[in-house]
């Protein structure tokens, strides 16, 4: 004699959601470059996050770098040569430092900062922040705006190697006008 019986099968799954509700991962910086009057264009990847519990904005946090100067002469290929070396107080990653800006924006991936100075080192960070927490901030990009009679320039660092812009004269294609960069990587 069979018996018909019913089962009855119940799965509980548990998580500690909870607990990594509040991680949040670093953003990462695509790009960071000069702008005309004297600031940055920031442009970074969004963080992932859960919808239960969003993210609120970004904050970009821009740390002025003090340089200690040195000067020295020196024999260059057997020519006396004046070496201008300036070189940064703070080492590069360091969090050791108040930022000197701190702006806060939606969840917008990018940003424009103005008003900086030229011939300036600058660090630049972003983080995504909740009401309770902030993320871990970006790896750095240093990045110094020069000024001179005959060109403007920026020079960047980041964790990927070195870079360097050259601003120069005004280049007409058509109808349009472009200002022509030279950019350099190391």
């Amino acid at each position: 004699m069979l018996r018909k019986c019913l089962y009855i099968v119940m799965i509980l799954s548990c998580s500690k959601a909870d607990e990594n509700d509040s991680y949040l991962e670093a953003p990462q910086l695509y790009s960071v470059t000069s702008i005309e009057p004297p600031g940055l264009y920031i442009h970074w990847r969004p963080v992932k996050y859960l919808m239960r519990n969003p993210i609120l904005g970004y904050k970009i946090r821009i740390y002025e770098i003090t340089e200690s100067p040195e000067r020295e002469a020196k024999l260059i290929n057997k020519q006396p040569r004046y070496m201008e070396n300036d070189t940064p107080v703070q080492q590069f990653h360091s969090n050791k430092i108040d930022p000197t800006i701190e702006i806060i924006t939606g969840v917008n991936v990018k940003a424009t900062v103005t008003d900086l100075k030229y011939n300036t080192i600058y660090e630049v960070r972003v983080l995504a922040f909740r009401s309770s927490v902030d993320g871990p901030p970006s790896d750095p990009v240093r990045i110094k705006l020069l000024k001179d009679t005959e060109y403007n320039a920026a020079i960047s660092r980041s964790v990927n190697g070195c870079h360097l812009s050259v601003h120069e004269e005004n280049v007409q294609i058509g109808e349009d006008i472009f200002q022509l960069i030279d950019n350099s990587y190391f």
